[in-house]
Parts: C-alpha cells; structure tokens; sequence
C-alpha cells in the first residue's frame, strides 16, 4: 500500500472503507469509526475524503457538506446528545 494511502488507513484507526467512482484513478475515502450524519443515507460519512491517484501521488480533496440538510444535522445532534 502506497505511503499516503497508509496515512488514511492510520488516521481511520483501520476502520475506512473505499469506494470506486465513475474515474479509474478516484476513490472515496470514508472513515467509519463516526456515525452517518443521516442515518437513511450510508453516503454521509462526517469524514470522507475523495482522493485522486495524481503521478505516483494519492491525493484528498477537501471534504464540504454542502449536500447535508438541516434535518439531518439536526437529527445527528440529537443522536450525538443521546437523547
């Protein structure tokens, strides 16, 4: 395994997983040691990364939660506060 793929495997404590998209060379990198931020959609993992294999180089792009809605932050801070 490449080193900068080691480093996300370190940084998930082992627990990733990884998903092919549409581009041979790009993946998506979702940490699973977090809850979903909406539990009905298993596609919004707090912490995912999209990485592009660049040269001999895995790179992350910056994660944005654009797609999230207020209800569904608002149902994961209800579940963070255990009520």
């Amino acid at each position: 395994m490449p080193k900068d793929l080691k480093t996300l495997a370190w940084f998930s404590g082992g627990y990733y997983n990884l998903n092919e998209t549409d581009s041979p060379d790009t993946f998506l990198f979702k940490d699973l040691r977090y809850p979903l931020m909406d539990e009905n959609d298993p596609n919004s993992s707090i912490f995912k990364f999209t990485i592009t294999k660049t040269d001999d180089r895995w790179e992350a792009a910056p994660f944005y939660a654009s797609d999230l809605s207020e209800d569904a932050f608002e149902a994961f801070w209800t579940r963070i506060k255990g009520i």
